[in-house]
Parts: C-alpha cells; structure tokens; sequence
C-alpha cells in the first residue's frame, strides 16, 4: 500500500513540475530531487510519529520464542523486572530504552 501511495505522489510531483516548467528535463531531475527529500523525511522524520508502537514483552530465556514481524520497526528495547518496571542492561549496567522492544 504505502509502494502505491509513494508511486502516486512522485507521478503528482512529476505532472506539477513538468507543467510548470515546461522543460522535460529539468521537470525530471525537480522530481526526483524533491521526491528524493521527501521520501528521507518521511521515513525518518514522520514516520515515528504516525505509528503507534506496539510492546512487545517476554521472558529472556525465550528470546527466540516470539519472532517480531518482519514488516515491524524496531525503534527502541530494553529490559523489565518480574513486575514491569525498567532495568538496567545486565552485560553493560547502562540504561536502556523506554520499554521492552517497542515496534512501529
């Protein structure tokens, strides 16, 4: 779905610039440069903000029990105690992230 909606906006992007510019060329190489910066900001900018994240909790033992989708984005991990509060990392006793693995 998102594939279709990225092909719409640069064909939208492409049609605006060659109508504007009425130059082939130039309106290709605006489309791209546009689409481009767009695309960038939209996946790492945007794109946090519109998912809501799902938690993901489970025992450490059975890490590989539950695999995350593949289409999921891992945007942050951690560790919690038996009554789901945050821990520290055991290997390095730094903090870790907000939750257990949070997807997008």
């Amino acid at each position: 779905m998102a594939v279709g909606a990225y092909a719409i906006l640069a064909f939208a992007l492409g049609v605006t610039a060659g109508l504007l510019l009425r130059n082939t060329l130039a309106a290709m190489v605006l489309t791209l440069v546009v689409y481009s910066a767009l695309f960038i900001v939209v996946g790492n900018a945007v794109r946090p903000l519109y998912a809501e994240p799902t938690t993901i909790q489970r025992p450490l033992v059975a890490r590989d029990s539950t695999p995350v989708p593949p289409e999921s984005w891992p945007v942050d991990y951690g560790y919690l105690d038996a009554a789901g509060r945050e821990v520290d990392d055991p290997v390095t006793g730094r903090a870790t992230g907000n939750k257990a693995s949070s997807c997008a």
